[in-house]
């Protein structure tokens, strides 16, 4: 063997020896069973050794144990910057007792002993805000001998730096600073989402040099991605209540009825239908024998819940065995947060931008299971007055492969060939042909066969005087959502009209929908409707 070869044998097993040593220290540190490192992880951290890097990888790839590996390797300090305090939180808490969240209690204790093991320099992994750690007083400590082995400064969820530091956030821009503060320190930015044009304004605003730049895939093959029109929010008997609620029905009467065999879902809007769906749930939920089954299988996460209630929420969330199925959420439940089984993600109305409808995908499909990203809009959802960005406009309204659209409006690939067509994307399912879609093509063929009768003039006759009995006894409902306290809704007429020559008694009724608890009068009063034909 040559002398060359020998020597980078040499290093490489070297390379190696390092990293398995600082995958043993943190499984001791986490009590986690860590054997190996993914490729673009290792790739990563080869990179950050060297120079300035900014990294994107999608979503649940394992961006954290990157900045936690430089430091066990280097037995430095890291200092990461990140926006949200669930990031933090979930950080410091898994990271334990070598790290230690720089929030306000800490500053304004700066003069205590409780804060010495900080001006000391004992932690490894030093978590804030920008607005926090570009503090004078801490600045004032990184300055001195002890901070001397701070080797990165990771900026987390990198992507505001251009997103919120130009107004909501402006200490994002100023992270740089730093720099003159921590010389040795390189700077490794970390994200999800950012498009070659936003890449370059991180590095700009980072005053990175030299970049080692990685861009992983940010396709999740695994997340069929669906978009549905929903209801005008206005417009004959539609509103806005009524829109939301149309596409909420379905997922609630699932909680109700199965509620341990439901796919744990994340289901995001604006502030106020958050509430709205919860309170959908809650009156369902009374109608049950388990209220407080279903009733704890439910929550909100938005920005007006107090830090210790989003703590306990996320905490759930990222439980396996948690209570949670249901979570009706805004962006504030987003980057960071840690749900290992989240297998559902329902957009009622789309999100501003691509970035965070990516982000707010990537909660699902964690553990490599199929599951689906749902997103529902209406037409002044998507209108040019609103605050949606046009590439999102285009994304609802596509005809063609959606996968295949945000591949390349975020410039990366995405191996089409290697997913069915049928769990791409709701327009990849309509040009399947394989065995499992053809056979359902044919299922579909014999229940329109069976059909038939919808035209019939018997049908139609009792369609009408259904949907005139079902809308009187909602009528009398005080609530928001009458039709998910009844059970009378559009979908048992339709099928009750389908199947009307095979009821004879209550029961065949009931049997329509097993999961919906019908009262008993409503039972009569529907069969005596139907006997009206038979």
């Amino acid at each position: 063997m040559a002398a060359d070869d020998v020597k980078d044998f040499k290093e490489k097993l070297k390379n190696v020896l390092i990293h398995k040593i600082a995958l043993t220290k943190i499984n001791c540190t986490r009590n986690v069973n860590l054997t190996y490192l993914k490729p673009l992880q290792l790739q990563s951290i080869q990179g950050a050794m060297k120079s300035d890097a900014l990294i994107m990888l999608p979503t649940g790839y394992g961006k954290s144990l990157i900045f936690e590996m430089l430091g066990k390797m280097n037995n430095t300090k890291c200092i990461i910057i990140s926006p949200l305090n669930a990031i933090i939180e979930e950080q410091t808490r898994k990271l334990g007792r070598k790290a230690v969240n720089v929030n306000s209690a800490l500053i304004n204790s700066l003069e205590g002993p409780e804060a010495a093991d900080f001006k000391d320099g004992k932690f490894e992994y030093i978590f804030g805000h920008p607005e926090q750690i570009l503090k004078k007083e801490v600045c004032t400590i990184f300055k001195q001998k002890s901070w001397e082995n701070v080797s990165h400064i990771v900026v987390d969820e990198a992507h505001c730096v251009v997103q919120w530091g130009h107004d909501f956030r402006p200490d994002f821009r100023n992270i740089s600073k730093l720099r003159a503060i921590l010389p040795q320190a390189k700077i490794l930015a970390l994200t999800a989402t950012a498009t070659p044009k936003m890449r370059k304004e991180i590095q700009q605003q980072l005053c990175m040099k030299d970049v080692f730049s990685l861009s992983g895939p940010v396709d999740r093959p695994n997340i069929k991605l669906i978009v549905q029109k929903r209801l005008p929010l206005t417009g004959g008997k539609t509103t806005a209540e009524g829109s939301y609620q149309d596409v909420l029905n379905p997922y609630i009467e699932e909680l109700c009825s199965q509620i341990w065999n439901v796919p744990k879902t994340i289901v995001y809007s604006k502030l106020k239908w958050c509430g709205v769906g919860y309170d959908m749930v809650s009156q369902a939920a009374r109608l049950e024998d388990n209220t407080d089954e279903i009733l704890s299988a439910v929550s909100q996460f938005h920005a007006p819940c107090t830090d210790e209630m989003k703590k306990n929420i996320a905490q759930n969330m990222a439980d396996t065995h948690g209570s949670i199925k249901l979570l009706f959420a805004t962006q504030a439940y987003g980057m960071g947060t840690d749900a290992p089984d989240v297998e559902r993600v329902c957009h009622i109305g789309p999100p501003s931008s691509l970035e965070c409808y990516l982000q707010e995908i990537g909660r699902a499909g964690r553990y490599g299971r199929q599951s689906s990203a749902y997103m529902h809009y209406n037409m002044s959802d998507i209108a040019t007055n609103t605050i949606v960005q046009p590439e999102v406009r285009e994304f609802c309204l596509l005809k063609t492969c959606r996968r295949q659209f945000l591949s390349q409006y975020f410039e990366t690939k995405v191996d089409l060939d290697s997913i069915l067509k049928h769990n791409c994307c709701d327009v990849c399912e309509k040009e399947c042909e394989c065995d499992h879609c053809l056979v359902s093509e044919v299922e579909k063929c014999e229940v329109i066969d069976n059909c038939q009768c919808a035209d019939e003039p018997d049908c139609t006759q009792l369609k009408e005087m259904l949907e005139s009995y079902f809308n009187a006894e909602n009528d009398q409902i005080n609530m928001l959502n009458q039709q998910l306290v009844t059970g009378l809704t559009q979908t048992l007429c339709d099928k009750i009209v389908l199947n009307y020559k095979d009821i004879k008694c209550e029961e065949d009724i009931q049997g329509l929908f097993p999961y919906v608890h019908l009262k008993q009068h409503y039972l009569s009063n529907i069969l005596l409707i139907v006997q009206t034909l038979n």
